[in-house]
């Protein structure tokens, strides 16, 4: 049972740094900063699924940003970690795209989502294996 709970802690406060290797997204507004240098922020109005959302999000990443200035775009990316000039988390952006863009991911872009169903229904199994032996 103590195997049990804890594969569930890993699965609620890890699973999204282990497997998802801590892909995010969020939607926000573009807006450019000439605070410390000409740069790009997102402003969050959809925090998604970060873990400590912040107002504010420096972006990072070959990406167009001057086209995306003062529209609302969902973001996907992972949160910078290290040190920054400009003093705000950051987003290095893999992918961009508009609200209303149908985005056509492939199989390989899903596998993470995939694990985590196969990863679900093996604890849930494993959880009423346990309980089935314990009645015996």
């Amino acid at each position: 049972m103590k195997r049990f709970w804890g594969l569930l802690f890993l699965l609620l406060f890890g699973f999204n740094k282990l497997v998802l290797g801590g892909e995010v997204i969020v939607k926000g507004i573009v807006v450019e900063s000439d605070l410390e240098g000409k740069h790009y922020e997102l402003k969050v109005t959809d925090s998604g699924n970060l873990s400590k959302p912040e107002p504010y999000y420096v972006l990072y990443g070959e990406h167009n940003w001057q086209s995306y200035v003062g529209k609302e775009v969902v973001v996907e990316g992972t949160v910078f970690d290290g040190y920054s000039i400009y003093m705000k988390p950051g987003l290095k952006v893999t992918a961009i795209s508009l609200p209303g863009e149908k985005v056509n991911r492939t199989f390989k872009e899903n596998l993470p989502y995939y694990l985590g169903l196969v990863l679900v229904a093996g604890l849930f199994g494993y959880y009423i294996f346990l309980r089935y032996i314990k009645k015996k």
